[in-house]
């Protein structure tokens, strides 16, 4: 099961993720604000954060920058949920390091799905990267 950590300043949004992407089989961490967040992930190493960018005292993008220079961190998906929705705030999600990106208000279908497919590229290149298994049958080695 994937842990997934909502960083969200808005209690009501980040108790509703947590209920439904419980329901689609997910274990879920929220908190409510990006320091508080940092230390959170960094104590239990979630799959995937889902962060709000207009949060008080660190916003999501200079979150997700400590995220990307975090060498603990840095390798976890990354997806922005805000109710910020230009062009020019999705481009800066982007160069702050997400790899996606949803505006609110958001279909909770399409969330799950986007979910869904994040963590499916995450193991997918996790199961990419692991050595093969050697196999050794007398004088040779598979």
């Amino acid at each position: 099961m994937a842990t997934i950590l909502v960083i969200d300043d808005d209690e009501l949004v980040s108790r509703t993720l947590q209920r439904a992407l419980k329901l689609y089989g997910y274990h879920v961490m929220v908190s409510n604000s990006g320091t508080e967040g940092l230390q959170l992930a960094r104590r239990h190493r979630p799959d995937l954060f889902i962060l709000d960018i207009m949060m008080p005292g660190a916003d999501g993008y200079q979150v997700c920058r400590q995220i990307r220079g975090d060498p603990l961190l840095q390798d976890l998906p990354v997806l922005f949920l805000t109710a910020k929705a230009k062009d020019e705030d999705k481009i800066e999600g982007f160069r702050a390091g997400a790899d996606d990106y949803l505006s609110k208000p958001f279909n909770m279908e399409e969330l799950q799905l986007r979910v869904r497919a994040i963590l499916r590229r995450v193991v997918s290149t996790e199961v990419k990267e692991e050595k093969p298994a050697e196999v050794v049958a007398g004088n040779v080695v598979l």
